[in-house]
This record gives structure tokens, C-alpha cells and sequence, in this order.
């Protein structure tokens, strides 16, 4: 079955500019057998093409529910809602077009399903990426664009390393820590200037002298300028 959108289009004049479609998703999905894939096409075709995360899909599909073997698409479980983004292709600018939500199922078992909200569709001039590990999409963009957020990627809870994803929405002097239940503390994973864009950084486990966290209780928290937020998430082994 598929979700098919109105017919969208986006005029520009500026051979540099980029356009991107993002989403908030979560989903239980019998893995690799049933699946999600996002698809776009120029109104007046018939033919779909396969649009790409930015970070790639998580799942091969194995030739079952409406995919062939080897397709990208979301399967398995993400429990958290989780923002995607993707790149549209040039040929789609100056042209009514369509996104598709494609869904795929053998039916041979019953879960959840998919969930997607907040859909966008949004343009970004004079792209300049940020060079970094942190960095996953950064680009120079109109301040008022980006929001000020931060949350786990993925599930807050880990056997050892944490990956987070965060958003600042202006030039600033930006500081991420980790802290355990005492309020100390015990890790800085990043302190430097970062321009507006979107970020992801990844915890190893270990504090500032290179020893494991023991399991527990811990606190990740962001400063960027005079905005701070923080949350919680837990370490088992």
C-alpha cells in the first residue's frame, strides 16, 4: 500500500540551493520481511524513484512484501520517535512532483506497524557543510530554521556506548557532558564554536580518565550559548 502526497512544488532561480524532506518516525516491523520505503516522482510520471536517508536505510529486504531482495528500506524496531532526512534531487525542482510512503508486508505475522508525523519539506541556501566527526548535517541556513533540542538516537538505554543527536539554532560556544547520578561530571564529549545545523555525537562508555561507566543511571547535557537542556538515559551490562 502506499501514502501518496499532494502535488508539491518548489520554484527556485539559485543553482546552489538544497532541498531536503524530513519526518519524526517509530515503527515495530518484522524485520526485513516488512518495510517502509519513501518515494518521489514528478507528477506527470508514472514511474517512482527510491529516495535515500541521509544516513541510509537501516534494513536490506529480502525479496518479501512488495520489495526486491537487497531494496533499502525501515524494518525491525525503532521504539523512539526518530527525525529522518532526505535529500531531493534537482530534477524534481521547478516541477509539480510527489512523495510516496511505500509500505511492503509478507503478512505472515502481526506487529505494531509505522508511525510518521511532523512531515516537511524545506529549502536551505548557499550550503556550507561543517567539517567534524559531530557533524551529520550542518549546514548554513537561516537562524530561525533550526530549533534548540537534544535526545538520544535511538533507544536511552545502552550496554555501552550512546549516540545523540542535538539542534542549535545560532552561532554559538557549545559544551556536551555526561553526568552520573551524583551530579558529577565524568565525561566532556565536546566544547568548541559550531555553527546553526544539526549534530550527532557519540559516547564511548568510558569517562575522562578512559575507564567504563558503571552500569547506572546517567545525565547527558548541552550548553550552547546562555540555552541549556539535559536528559536521562541508562547504562546496563
Amino acid at each position: 500500500s502506499k501514502v501518496i502526497s499532494d502535488s508539491i512544488n518548489i520554484t527556485t532561480y539559485h543553482n546552489d540551493i538544497k532541498v531536503y524532506l524530513s519526518y519524526y518516525h517509530r515503527y515495530e516491523l518484522e524485520e526485513e520481511n516488512d518495510g517502509v520505503q519513501i518515494q518521489a516522482k514528478l507528477f506527470t510520471d508514472t514511474v517512482w524513484t527510491t529516495l535515500y536517508p541521509i544516513d541510509g536505510y537501516p534494513c536490506e529486504s529480502n525479496g518479501y512484501g512488495g520489495f526486491d531482495e537487497g531494496e533499502g528500506i525501515f524494518s525491525g524496531e525503532m521504539n523512539q520517535w526518530h527525525k529522518v532526512y532526505f535529500q531531493i534531487d534537482s530534477i524534481f525542482f521547478n516541477n509539480n512532483f510527489q512523495i510516496c510512503f511505500k509500505f511492503g508486508s509478507n503478512e505472515s505475522k502481526v506487529y505494531e506497524g509505522y508511525y510518521f508525523d511532523d512531515v516537511e519539506i524545506y529549502t536551505l541556501c548557499n550550503p556550507n557543510p561543517i567539517e567534524g566527526d559531530q557533524s551529520i548535517i550542518a549546514y548554513l541556513a537561516t537562524p530561525e530554521f533550526f530549533h534548540f533540542w537534544v535526545r538520544p538516537a535511538g533507544s536511552n538505554i545502552s550496554t555501552e556506548s550512546m549516540a545523540f543527536e542535538y539542534s542549535i539554532p545560532n552561532l554559538s560556544s557549545v559544551t556536551f557532558s555526561i553526568y552520573d547520578i551524583a551530579g558529577r561530571e565524568i565525561r566532556n564529549l565536546f566544547r568548541s564554536i559550531q555553527k546553526p545545523g544539526f549534530y550527532s555525537l557519540n559516547w564511548d562508555g568510558r569517562d575522562n580518565l578512559g575507564r567504563n561507566a558503571t552500569p547506572g543511571i546517567y545525565f547527558y547535557r548541552i550548553v550552547a550559548g546562555e540555552k541549556i537542556q539535559s536528559g536521562k538515559f541508562l547504562i546496563v551490562r
